[in-house]
């Protein structure tokens, strides 16, 4: 026997319904400030993108869209892993930079050269212009 009766719906009766109503309820479980979003977006650009910065803070995709849309917080532990990743970069820029100026040594001395000698960056790409 099937019924032809419609299924009893229950009427509403306010606030409480209407946050039932509100689809899902923010999963921030973060902190919503300019700073932290600015420099997670930052610290994207230094890495390479947002997918490379997910990567390292293990979110997917999605949820780095949310974190840069202020939709979902940045915790401490975002940061964190963001630190890290960021570290661990300028790490390997730092030992690939020493590797690159011991090529420009001669073999002979392959010495570093004296701290009053080193290359300032900023001059160095003034002077390529």
């Amino acid at each position: 026997m099937t019924s032809t009766s419609p299924t009893p719906v229950r009427p509403r009766t306010g606030k409480a319904d209407a946050l039932v109503c509100a689809g899902k309820p923010a999963q921030s479980r973060g902190v919503f400030t300019v700073g932290r979003m600015q420099g997670l977006e930052t610290a994207a650009k230094l890495l390479g993108g947002q997918q490379i910065l997910g990567d390292a803070i293990g979110v997917g995709s999605r949820n780095m869209r949310a974190k840069f849309a202020a939709e979902r917080g940045i915790s401490d532990g975002d940061i964190r892993l963001t630190v890290a990743a960021l570290e661990w970069k300028a790490k390997r820029l730092l030992d690939h930079a020493a590797k690159l100026r011991g090529e420009i040594i001669p073999k002979s001395t392959n010495s570093p050269t004296p701290e009053g000698q080193q290359l300032d960056i900023e001059q160095a790409i003034g002077a390529a212009r």
